[in-house]
């Protein structure tokens, strides 16, 4: 096999397609990237067996041929080379010679026949919806999943498919984020769906998203999931079991509503984490009084507050809160300005941007020390 590509464009197909490569397999296949080198151009997949991952990448085509290059080699050999043509050429079994410029590589090659075949998808369900639209989704949701495997279905995003609506969860121990979205194309007379993304696939997917309105499609079985781009596809398995009834956590609305700049609020809870001892989990002191907002912190490194000022006026409330929990929560809004919806300092608070409902969060309390 022999091709001829621009430096920049196969770098950028190698980006893509290196999210799913399996890091220290015991299949050395697993480790590299399929080129498949037809006349019409390159496809380069990878595949660790959870994610899988194709793109298309033009080239100039003089012989056709399948192999399997070492990713991590693949990728550090073309990324240091000039910005000029890269010749790949095959030089005997096992073997392929690299040129760009005055630059040359010999690097070894793996059999094409080891590479497992991607599976395949039946198209049982279905939905179109715009790159940056999913990518914001899986944005302001994909830091509220859980990082450990004690509950599993919780480690990834559950797309919830309700009347044309897509609401996408991620719930933790101590928050929740929900983000819903009219879907495009989607007809009365089609069913709802629901089904549980891994978190590692939707953080891969985030990346490889472009912030335009291009559209893709999202077709999927019972245990598999397809996301098809105009020149890429991303084929994942489904986390299996039954997600909470996300609905239920949501409070009533609370009787006390505080609107507060975004910007301001952020930048006090760092100030006052700056003193946070996170192994004896000190927490954020949030006090309501007269016409001002108030964040302090007690811990064994001092002392610390700071003050907003606010357009209404409220009777004196306190509430704790986890300070790297709630800065996840704050840094999400894009907003100006966001909405605190708090009932009781033993109840949780909901964080929502200011006149918009397509997004909301909830906080856990944290109990407040003397």
């Amino acid at each position: 096999m022999k091709f001829t590509c621009q430096k920049a464009i196969l770098s950028d197909a190698i980006n893509i397609t290196s999210r799913a490569v399996a890091s220290k397999n015991a299949i050395p296949a697993l480790e590299g990237i399929l080129i498949d080198c037809r006349k019409e151009g390159l496809i380069l997949t990878s595949y660790n067996l959870e994610i899988g991952i194709t793109t298309k990448c033009p080239a100039n085509v003089e012989e056709e041929g399948k192999t399997v290059v070492n990713a991590r080699l693949f990728s550090d050999i073309i990324h240091k080379l000039p910005d000029e043509d890269v010749v790949f050429e095959s030089e005997g079994p096992g073997i392929t010679r690299i040129e760009c410029g005055p630059v040359e590589f010999s690097i070894p090659l793996i059999d094409p026949s080891e590479f497992p075949e991607l599976p395949t998808i039946e198209n049982e369900m279905s939905f179109t919806i715009n790159q940056d639209v999913l990518k914001n989704m899986i944005t302001k949701t994909i830091f509220a999943t859980a990082q450990t495997d004690i509950k599993p279905i919780l480690t990834g995003l559950y797309f919830d498919i309700k009347g044309g609506v897509l609401n996408i969860v991620a719930i933790d121990n101590y928050r929740m984020a929900l983000r819903r979205e009219k879907l495009l194309n989607f007809t009365a007379d089609q069913k709802d769906f629901d089904f549980v993304l891994p978190g590692n696939t939707a953080r891969e997917l985030e990346k490889i998203l472009e912030d335009n309105e291009e559209s893709l499609e999202v077709y999927l079985s019972s245990k598999k999931i397809c996301f098809q781009l105009e020149n890429t596809t991303v084929i994942s398995r489904l986390l299996e079991g039954k997600y909470y009834d996300y609905t239920t956590f949501i409070p009533k609305k609370g009787n006390i509503t505080a609107t507060i700049s975004k910007k301001r609020l952020s930048d006090a809870a760092e100030r006052v984490s700056l003193i946070i001892n996170e192994r004896l989990r000190n927490h954020i002191r949030f006090t309501l009084s007269g016409n001002a907002a108030r964040l302090s912190c007690t811990s064994t490194l001092g002392n610390a507050s700071d003050e907003i000022i606010l357009d209404d006026s409220f009777d004196k409330f306190e509430i704790g809160f986890n300070s790297r929990i709630f800065l996840d929560a704050i840094k999400a809004v894009d907003t100006d300005e966001l909405t605190m919806e708090l009932a009781s300092p033993v109840l949780p608070c909901v964080i929502t941007p200011k006149d918009e409902d397509d997004y909301i969060q909830i906080i856990m309390q944290d109990r407040l020390k003397n």
